[in-house]
């Protein structure tokens, strides 16, 4: 069974043409890397032009930060191979966000959309991570969606930071 994820993040008096160019920033993305991305933080890989964007990441866990029901199947620490894609739809963007924690069987899935909401403009996320092991597979589900939800929220944290910087700049 999988367990549900859900992110927003709303930023005042941005057009979602300007926030997914934040997003997709290759500046802004390797220094989110570099301060959210755990070891080994890599972008390996990022395409983007006017109607929509791909973007391939890899972060790295260790073991010290990882939940003891994770550790079982991963004393070592984890990498994470994250993939978002954003394509133009109307006055927004809509897209995915998948990542696979490498030698597990565990897979994170969403879709997201950016529209204009109130002056500005909102994203939304919404998605599943699903851990396939017999009779442990829900513990670790949780584990790793509140380690994926905690993520998301620094990431957004980020981003506003980010934007108010750019703003006073």
């Amino acid at each position: 069974m999988a367990r549900p994820i859900q992110f927003t993040l709303h930023a005042d008096a941005l057009s979602p043409a300007e926030l997914h160019a934040v997003l997709v920033d290759e500046t802004y993305l390797r220094d989110r890397l570099a301060e959210l991305g755990g070891s080994s933080a890599e972008l390996v890989g990022l395409t983007s032009d006017d109607s929509g964007s791909r973007a391939v990441f890899r972060h790295g866990i260790s073991s010290r930060g990882l939940p003891a029901a994770v550790r079982s199947i991963a004393p070592n620490g984890i990498t994470v191979e994250r993939t978002e894609t954003w394509r133009r739809e109307g006055e927004g963007y809509v897209g995915t966000m998948a990542a696979r924690v490498a030698d597990t069987p565990a897979t994170i899935d969403a879709t997201t959309s950016i529209r204009p909401v109130d002056g500005g403009a909102e994203l939304r996320g919404a998605g599943q991570v699903t851990v396939r092991l017999p009779l442990v597979g829900g513990m670790v589900e949780k584990a790793v969606a509140e380690q994926v939800t905690a993520l998301l929220d620094a990431e957004s944290r980020f981003t506003l930071d980010r934007i108010a910087r750019r703003r006073r700049g």
